[in-house]
């Protein structure tokens, strides 16, 4: 028997300067049993907190589907 199962996409951009809008989110995508997560870009520019705004961003093990010029601070902090 075959057996279909739904995969869930959590997408998320525009990102900059909120941190604590970005943990909502992923706190939002845990109650909806998310499978893969779209990144639509968006995600350094400005704001106190990039390093750690990247850094969740890559545990999330997020696809980053657009490049903003912005994407490129973020190549810059590996």
């Amino acid at each position: 028997m075959l057996v279909e199962r739904i995969m869930r996409y959590g997408v998320y951009g525009d990102i900059h300067g909120n941190l604590e809008a970005l943990d909502a989110v992923f706190a939002f995508f845990e109650t909806k049993n998310i499978d893969h997560y779209l990144c639509v870009g968006d995600i350094v520019n400005y704001g106190p907190t990039p390093k750690e705004r990247t850094a969740k961003v890559k545990e999330s093990e997020s696809l980053v589907v657009a490049m903003y010029p912005h994407f490129f601070s973020w190549k810059k902090m590996k």
